[in-house]
């Protein structure tokens, strides 16, 4: 039978830390971190070094949106070739291949953007992957009617 004196109560109100104070560095500067710290792509990081680290991210624009629209549209007409071809070489339509359309897709939309991304650039990565799947079946379609 358990007690409760047995086994320790969480306590909620205090915080209690592990460790000594001062012994952890930031991964970046080496720096002893005190009172304050922040994880940069999981590793620990001192407030001056986060600081740097988030001038160094560029910044979402209408303009990066705009190219990389314009990347994507590319990157999507490439997707869409090469979908067609291989569904007319072949006469297979295999839907893994439009993994294949999206990751053209996103990389053209990263490459248009210089590496800023977010919500919008991933949905309109999906919608143009989407439309250049679709817009596919025509070539398909037509290659098929020429043959027969």
């Amino acid at each position: 039978m358990i007690t409760p004196d047995s086994q320790p109560t969480p306590q909620f109100g205090k915080a209690e830390y592990v460790g000594d104070p001062g012994t952890d560095r930031c991964d970046s500067c080496s720096q002893a971190i005190l009172t304050q710290y922040y994880r940069v792509n999981g590793a620990m990081a001192c407030p001056t070094c986060t600081s740097s680290a988030e001038t160094t991210v560029p910044k979402d624009s209408h303009a990066a949106f705009i190219r990389a629209i314009l990347f994507g549209c590319g990157g999507a007409f490439l997707g869409m070739i090469l979908y067609s071809t291989f569904g007319i070489v072949t006469g297979l339509v295999i839907g893994y291949l439009s993994l294949a359309v999206g990751y053209l897709v996103g990389r053209a939309m990263m490459m248009g953007s210089k590496g800023v991304g977010g919500r919008r650039y991933q949905i309109a990565a999906l919608l143009l992957t989407y439309a250049a799947v679709s817009m596919s079946a025509i070539p398909i379609a037509i290659s098929m009617q020429v043959k027969q």
